[in-house]
């Protein structure tokens, strides 16, 4: 037993433990807040820790071309401060984006965070199941304990409510774990050939427990999102539409939604969401409230229109985000604060999408599936912004800044393939 854990231990380069170590410790805090309940705390935490390793190993920081125009907007988030910004969420996103630019430092880090979060999103598929599966009287001692104080707001989705929130105290944050290993599984059922029956199992499960959580935009987004990455990537292939990979691609999704359906049918999973839209419905109001609070927000956007109102300020005043994070930046950070925003997200989207296509190129299955998994992930949440708080939630905003080392990221020294020190 000794000799075995001193064996997997080396198996870790001695370099990049503490990163590693320090990188399960982060990612512990976004998939299981709700669990641990100090994640900003521990995320502080966590960046002082990454700055004794930089001083230890005698790093420097350096600023990525690419990233520059977000500089500016992580600039103008900490000044917006002075206009009544709220300091909580401005520490967060701080600290997030300076994490990310060291975690950007340290070579290789990313081939370890994919496997976190494929380890960790399971988890979350497997609360579903539970939750799904068996009657809540045999299961909320349990979630009583993990849970403690967040017990109630769990209790009332789960039981009361009918929304699988898992082990989460919102469905639609559960929502996205399951979404996050539906798009982990499917960069590796399109970009590499191994584990593909566990892969397409894992996929077809976490795209049934969607349904149960009634979250319509994460379940419609989902698909759209894989197909997109597939678009964006591979072009040069689908032009090549008789190609025997394509068109294995296309059986793959096509048996999927078939496989998916025919368990919806059998499980019943989708009546949550069919009568979630029937309610509604009913009430003649299909946005579930967005429709009201984005017209709040559009009216506060006028009142001050070039620096905004401050960020967290409608939360602050209407206890609500505004469910899209466009409007919502506009609002609080006005039309500099925007437009800043935007173009560095652009200036993002189109190096993340050169990085993977360079991947391809280079055709190492490894660094495909990393910088292919981080664009996705980046994909699913830019498009959320539109019907949720992307950048305004704080899981969402470190899940970004993930999903954004994952795909600028480059080659170092404790690859162990054979091309080490080349840049993806």
């Amino acid at each position: 037993m000794k000799s075995y854990y001193k064996k997997s231990i080396t198996l870790l380069p001695k370099k990049i433990r503490m990163p590693v170590l320090i990188l399960l410790l982060q990612n512990t805090t976004i998939f299981f807040a709700d669990i641990v309940q100090s994640m900003m705390g521990i995320q502080f935490i966590c960046l002082c820790l990454y700055i004794i390793y930089l001083i230890l190993n005698k790093k420097s920081l350096r600023l990525f071309p690419n990233l520059s125009v977000w500089s500016i907007y992580i600039g103008i988030v900490a000044i917006n401060y002075l206009i009544g910004g709220d300091r909580n969420f401005i520490a967060a996103f701080l600290i997030c984006n300076i994490c990310m630019f060291i975690m950007l430092q340290i070579p290789d880090l990313v081939f370890y965070e994919i496997k976190i979060i494929k380890v960790f999103s399971c988890i979350h598929l497997l609360s579903s199941l539970v939750v799904y599966i068996f009657p809540h009287i045999y299961i909320d001692s349990l979630f009583r304990r993990l849970l403690r104080s967040n017990a109630n707001a769990n209790y009332s989705w789960r039981v009361i409510s009918n929304l699988n929130a898992g082990i989460t105290t919102q469905p639609g944050l559960n929502a996205i774990f399951l979404a996050i290993l539906m798009m982990v599984c499917a960069v590796e059922l399109i970009e590499t050939n191994k584990n593909r029956i566990w892969n397409i199992i894992l996929f077809v499960a976490s795209f049934v427990m969607v349904f149960s959580t009634g979250k319509r935009s994460v379940l419609f987004m989902i698909i759209p999102v894989i197909v997109l990455y597939y678009i964006l990537i591979h072009y040069n292939r689908i032009k090549r539409i008789t190609t025997r990979r394509f068109q294995k691609f296309l059986i793959l999704i096509i048996g999927v939604f078939l496989g998916g359906y025919w368990i919806l049918n059998v499980s019943g999973a989708a009546h949550i969401i069919l009568d979630k839209i029937m309610y509604l419905s009913s009430i003649k109001d299909i946005s579930n409230g967005r429709f009201e609070i984005w017209s709040i927000a559009w009216d506060m956007f006028l009142s001050n229109p070039i620096l905004g109102i401050g960020f967290k300020s409608i939360y602050a005043i209407h206890g609500i985000d505004v469910h899209n994070t466009y409007l919502q930046i506009l609002t609080e950070s006005g039309i500099i604060g925007f437009t800043v925003f935007i173009i560095g997200l652009m200036y993002i989207l189109n190096s993340s999408r050169v990085n993977v296509i360079k991947a391809n190129i280079c055709k190492d299955r490894r660094f495909v599936k990393v910088s292919g998994f981080g664009y996705m992930l980046m994909l699913f949440l830019v498009l959320y912004g539109l019907v949720g708080n992307t950048f305004i939630d704080y899981t969402p905003v470190m899940l970004f800044c993930m999903s954004l080392v994952m795909t600028l990221f480059k080659k170092g020294e404790y690859s162990s393939d054979k091309h080490n020190n080349t840049s993806v």
